[in-house]
């Protein structure tokens, strides 16, 4: 990805849609794509920036939670949802430093 800001907004349009996300194939495929651009975007930081890099893996996380390809720890879907807008606002904050 060569655009930080193109993966920034797909990754908002991956939390938008993971709530409604219905079928084996849609969950299977925001599974990947957000983990593609979670892990080329990753590639594109410094080491030290670990702060962005867990802003990554939250959203990341919070994506894979409300499509169950990961634990929950027992909260419901709009709370991920939530706490991905979080996560997604503070990296998006993270990037606009760099540029």
């Amino acid at each position: 990805m060569n655009s930080i800001e193109l993966a920034l907004d797909l990754l908002d349009h991956h939390i938008s849609i993971a709530r409604d996300a219905a079928s084996d194939f849609d969950r299977a495929a925001l599974f990947a794509a957000s983990t593609i651009l979670v892990r080329d975007m990753e590639a594109k930081l410094p080491e030290d920036d670990g702060y962005a890099s867990e802003k990554l893996e939250q959203v990341r996380g919070h994506i894979c939670a409300m499509i169950g390809y990961d634990i929950d720890n027992g909260h419901d879907i709009h709370m991920h949802h939530s706490w991905a807008l979080g996560a997604m606002a503070s990296l998006r904050s993270c990037f606009g430093k760099r540029e």
